[in-house]
């Protein structure tokens, strides 16, 4: 039986490896997208409408507003109009921020699903979901932080877009690996 944690596992592992591939193989033009990300609207708007269709899920189904359906309603109203207030008052960097939100309602089921698994190999994902969670924090706070990391350090040359890509190739196969094996 497959468990949740296994799925996310397998599926974050086979996430790393797809954007390592495409820093190992096409390093310049993924370098090139990577740092136009920031300031594409339509990733933006995209991204934004994910983060804001998750966290409405989310609070529509909490337990604090399951007695208050008027709060309930309430979130169902405001998600189009907060949608279009960050896309119109927020839109410098707004794909930068909106990834940020992105990382940090996804640490939220994986940390469900590794708090029940037995292995105390689960710690891994565990971690990732931190990172994640942390890596977010910055984005959302400092969205001008993506564009230092595509120019800066990770990217600068092929050469070290390459080497970023293998070593993403690598983390994504050790979490594919442990998705098959461990959870």
């Amino acid at each position: 039986m497959t468990t949740s944690l296994a799925v996310y596992s397998r599926v974050a592992g086979a996430f790393c490896v797809l954007c390592g591939l495409s820093l190992l193989l096409a390093p310049g033009q993924t370098r090139t997208l990577a740092q136009r990300f920031p300031r594409n609207r339509i990733a933006g708007w995209l991204l934004t409408g994910v983060d804001l269709a998750w966290a409405g899920w989310f609070l529509y189904n909490a337990t604090f507003l399951a007695e208050l359906p008027l709060a309930r309603r309430l979130v169902i109203i405001l998600m189009p109009v907060v949608f279009l207030l960050i896309v119109f008052l927020l839109d410098e960097l707004l794909a930068s921020r909106a990834l940020g939100g992105l990382l940090l309602l996804i640490p939220q089921p994986i940390l469900s699903a590794a708090y029940l698994h037995p292995s105390r190999m689960r710690l891994i994902m565990t971690v990732l979901a931190y990172v994640l969670a942390v890596l977010g924090m910055i984005l959302v706070l400092s969205p001008y932080r993506l564009r230092q990391w595509t120019t800066g350090s990770l990217m600068r040359t092929d050469r070290r877009t390459r080497i970023s890509g293998a070593v993403l190739v690598n983390a994504g196969l050790c979490l594919v690996c442990l998705g098959m094996m461990i959870y």
